[in-house]
């Protein structure tokens, strides 16, 4: 999948589900393209790196 796909998977679920009791957000890491100059085969872009889940205040019940 590539790396916009996944935080437009992210972000829909995260607005689906946010009214929903215990609801924990989740959120995309990504890292970005080396510097210019660094023989990489031609690669540039953003990788996502992980997808992680804030654990931060949330509550059991709506």
């Amino acid at each position: 999948m590539s790396h916009s796909a996944s935080v437009i998977d992210v972000v829909g679920h995260n607005v689906a589900n946010v009214n929903t009791g215990g609801f924990k957000a989740s959120r995309v890491l990504s890292q970005g393209a080396p510097a210019a100059d660094v023989e990489d085969g031609g690669r540039r872009g953003v990788a996502t790196t992980t997808i992680d889940r804030d654990l931060r205040g949330a509550s059991a019940t709506p």
